[in-house]
């Protein structure tokens, strides 16, 4: 029956779930050296037990890609290693496709790149790919040719397909090169899953964004391969902070008056007209711009018809609209740095709650 059900996970696409799970290390709290001057006694260590995983759920679906994203010291690089078989957890457990996993068939049926490239500096990427295919595969000698080939073209390494990996003593491709060179070693024999750590640490932002894009290249062609990454803060920050400031900032734009005139917000929606931290650097932006100088905005047969002062003049804006628009702004940052205050006590009492 296993066998059985472990053929038909290799024939399916690949669903790891992992439900409520906890770990946690003992970390060791001696007693302070000062207070210890006026004791007798043996200094006391006190051993505490701090959760970095505490009742966590993730999914990773076949053909999806799964980003495990957060701040350093949220426990990202523990739970990837558990959802390798690499760490055991202390309590939740791990699903293959609604079953139990197996560790050894799971080892079989997936790969694991590690943070570190672990690649013999002096073989070519052509030696190193061809001497993981002769590991991993029991394919005749023209067919592992053929793949190695092919998936060296995947990996988009072809004009390096015969420079040596190099190292810090030894100059040979790049680190991105390297890096996709990593990635290939693990994909060679073809896994229903490949969990990565930080595939993209120490490299430039164009490496970094190659990597992920042939990472989406890969998940494209191999429509049942489950992907697992770990990544630092900087790339999948960096693609989700941009949709949502643009969903925050496209909100305040459609609602505080950029798009309509505030005389047509409706009444039950105007206080987003002044609470909208646009309002009030335009307004002051355009009060320097057209206060007293003249400029015209809009000419007809030759003369101007319509100048900055008029359009201030209209909308009410004066001098001492000037100033409170500046002290409203100074408001909106005293008001976000109370606010970022309060978060971040917040959430050191909730890392201090952590011991237990």
């Amino acid at each position: 029956m296993k066998k059985e059900e472990e053929q038909e996970q290799e024939q399916e696409g690949c669903e790891i779930e992992a439900i409520a799970i906890c770990y946690k290390i003992q970390t060791h709290n001696p007693k302070s050296p000062f207070l210890n001057i006026f004791s007798t006694a043996k200094p006391t260590i006190r051993h505490r037990h701090r959760h970095l995983l505490s009742d966590v759920n993730c999914q990773a679906k076949s053909g999806e890609i799964l980003a495990i994203v957060g701040p350093s010291g949220a426990g990202k690089s523990t739970l990837l290693q558990i959802l390798a078989g690499k760490t055991t957890p202390h309590g939740g457990s791990l699903l293959l496709n609604h079953h139990p996993i197996n560790p050894s068939h799971f080892n079989t049926m997936s790969g694991y790149v590690p943070q570190n490239d672990t690649l013999f500096p002096l073989l070519t990427v052509e030696e190193t790919l061809s001497f993981t295919a002769k590991l991993r595969l029991t394919l005749p000698s023209s067919d592992l040719t053929a793949k190695v080939t092919s998936l060296i073209d995947e990996l988009g390494l072809t004009h390096v397909a015969h420079s040596r990996i190099g190292d810090d003593k030894l100059r040979g491709i790049s680190g991105g090169e390297r890096r996709r060179v990593s990635i290939g070693v693990e994909v060679i024999h073809d896994p229903k899953v490949l969990i990565l750590d930080e595939p993209t640490s120490g490299l430039d932002s164009t490496s970094a964004f190659q990597i992920i894009d042939m990472l989406k290249t890969t998940m494209a062609e191999a429509r049942r391969r489950t992907i697992v990454l770990r990544e630092i803060a900087l790339v999948p920050n960096f693609i989700v902070g941009n949709s949502v400031i643009s969903g925050v900032m496209g909100s305040f734009f459609l609602f505080s008056g950029y798009f309509i005139s505030n005389h047509e917000i409706p009444k039950y929606w105007i206080f987003m007209h002044y609470i909208s931290v646009f309002k009030y650097p335009f307004e002051g932006f355009l009060i320097n711009e057209f206060s007293r100088s003249g400029k015209c905005l809009e000419m007809m047969f030759g003369e101007c018809v319509v100048r900055g002062e008029d359009v201030l003049k209209e909308e009410g804006y004066g001098e001492e609209s000037r100033w409170r628009n500046v002290m409203v702004m100074m408001g909106f940052v005293l008001i976000y740095r109370f606010v970022s205050y309060v978060v971040l006590r917040f959430r050191c009492s909730q890392k201090k709650s952590g011991f237990v």
